[in-house]
């Protein structure tokens, strides 16, 4: 569901350990569902950019993110794509 519309949607909490220096990279659905010329822009083609761009600073890949969906698409988004990028500085 979709956070904060429905008074009783229930949310459990996770943790997800990152060490420092690994990359995190939070999306919802519009990203992977990016429609191109003939099929959606998924998983592959998220995970090799996310390879390509290990070393990236968060900023640097969502530039790369916004610039792989621009090209993919071909114009103007038809979803929502949010994206958050973080990169722990100290591990737990």
């Amino acid at each position: 569901p979709l956070l904060g519309a429905f008074p009783d949607s229930v949310w459990h909490q996770e943790h997800v350990p990152a060490s420092a220096g690994e990359l995190v990279l939070m999306y919802t659905d519009g990203v992977t569902e990016t429609m191109g010329e003939t099929d959606r822009y998924g998983g592959g083609r998220l995970r090799r950019l996310l390879s390509d761009h290990a070393d990236a600073s968060p900023a640097q890949l969502l530039a790369a993110l916004d610039e792989a969906l621009a090209e993919f698409r071909g114009g103007e988004a038809t979803d929502d794509v949010a994206a958050l990028a973080l990169r722990p500085l100290t591990g737990r």
